[in-house]
Protein backbone atom coordinates (compact mmCIF):
# COMPACT_ATOMS: atom_id res chain seq x y z
CA UNK A 1 0.00 0.00 0.00
CA UNK A 2 1.31 2.97 -0.73
CA UNK A 3 1.83 5.41 2.04
CA UNK A 4 -1.31 7.79 2.25
CA UNK A 5 -1.53 10.06 5.53
CA UNK A 6 -4.77 11.68 6.40
CA UNK A 7 -5.63 15.48 6.74
CA UNK A 8 -4.72 15.07 10.84
CA UNK A 9 -1.60 13.38 10.54
CA UNK A 10 -0.58 16.13 8.07
CA UNK A 11 -1.59 18.73 10.45
CA UNK A 12 -0.28 17.13 13.44
CA UNK A 13 2.73 16.98 11.70
CA UNK A 14 2.88 20.80 10.67
CA UNK A 15 1.74 21.78 14.41
CA UNK A 16 4.52 19.29 15.76
CA UNK A 17 7.23 20.74 13.20
CA UNK A 18 6.18 24.45 14.31
CA UNK A 19 6.58 23.06 18.11
CA UNK A 20 10.00 22.00 17.48
CA UNK A 21 11.50 24.88 15.73
CA UNK A 22 9.70 27.56 18.32
CA UNK A 23 11.28 25.16 20.68
CA UNK A 24 15.26 25.07 19.55
CA UNK A 25 14.68 28.72 19.37
CA UNK A 26 13.36 29.46 22.72
CA UNK A 27 15.61 27.27 24.20
CA UNK A 28 18.94 28.42 22.38
CA UNK A 29 17.82 32.21 22.56
CA UNK A 30 17.24 31.56 26.62
CA UNK A 31 20.58 30.02 27.13
CA UNK A 32 22.75 32.47 24.94
CA UNK A 33 20.98 35.26 26.16
CA UNK A 34 18.34 35.38 28.59
CA UNK A 35 20.22 33.57 31.78
CA UNK A 36 18.14 31.62 34.69
CA UNK A 37 15.09 33.25 34.46
CA UNK A 38 14.39 33.00 30.72
CA UNK A 39 15.12 29.38 30.72
CA UNK A 40 12.79 28.69 33.31
CA UNK A 41 10.20 30.34 31.19
CA UNK A 42 10.95 28.47 28.23
CA UNK A 43 11.31 25.49 29.88
CA UNK A 44 7.57 25.78 31.81
CA UNK A 45 5.97 26.79 28.09
CA UNK A 46 7.62 23.14 27.08
CA UNK A 47 5.37 21.37 29.48
CA UNK A 48 2.51 23.19 28.55
CA UNK A 49 3.18 22.82 25.40
CA UNK A 50 3.53 18.28 25.43
CA UNK A 51 0.01 18.73 27.11
CA UNK A 52 -1.42 21.21 24.56
CA UNK A 53 0.02 18.61 21.75
CA UNK A 54 -1.08 15.54 23.37
CA UNK A 55 -4.96 17.30 23.53
CA UNK A 56 -4.49 18.11 20.08
CA UNK A 57 -3.61 14.53 18.82
CA UNK A 58 -7.46 13.96 19.80
CA UNK A 59 -8.98 17.05 18.17
CA UNK A 60 -8.81 17.17 14.60
CA UNK A 61 -11.20 19.82 14.13
CA UNK A 62 -8.76 21.84 16.53
CA UNK A 63 -5.54 20.81 14.71
CA UNK A 64 -7.05 22.55 11.44
CA UNK A 65 -7.70 26.10 13.37
CA UNK A 66 -4.23 25.76 15.02
CA UNK A 67 -2.87 25.32 10.78
CA UNK A 68 -4.42 27.68 9.73
CA UNK A 69 -3.62 30.61 11.81
CA UNK A 70 -0.13 29.03 13.08
CA UNK A 71 1.89 31.94 10.71
CA UNK A 72 0.45 34.17 12.91
CA UNK A 73 2.86 33.14 15.59
CA UNK A 74 5.61 35.38 13.73
CA UNK A 75 3.92 38.57 14.62
CA UNK A 76 4.47 38.10 17.91
CA UNK A 77 8.06 39.21 19.81
CA UNK A 78 10.98 36.43 19.30
CA UNK A 79 11.13 35.84 22.77
CA UNK A 80 7.85 35.27 23.36
CA UNK A 81 6.77 32.74 20.11
CA UNK A 82 6.84 29.45 21.61
CA UNK A 83 4.56 30.82 24.60
CA UNK A 84 2.37 32.66 21.88
CA UNK A 85 2.07 29.74 20.07
CA UNK A 86 1.26 27.46 23.53
CA UNK A 87 -1.80 29.74 24.25
CA UNK A 88 -2.83 29.77 20.70
CA UNK A 89 -3.06 26.50 20.76
CA UNK A 90 -4.64 26.56 24.20
CA UNK A 91 -7.45 28.75 23.36
CA UNK A 92 -8.11 26.98 19.85
CA UNK A 93 -8.82 23.77 22.52
CA UNK A 94 -10.80 25.78 24.82
CA UNK A 95 -12.85 27.18 22.17
CA UNK A 96 -14.05 23.40 21.58
CA UNK A 97 -14.58 22.54 25.30
CA UNK A 98 -11.41 20.52 25.78
CA UNK A 99 -9.54 21.84 28.98
CA UNK A 100 -5.69 21.52 29.31
CA UNK A 101 -4.44 21.49 32.57
CA UNK A 102 -1.90 24.35 32.47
Amino acid sequence: RGLALTEQEVNLLSIDATAAQLVQFGLLRSLFWGGDMLLEDALADLAKLREVLTALQAAPQVCAQVVDVADTVDDADEDEQLHFFVKLCSEKLASADITVSL
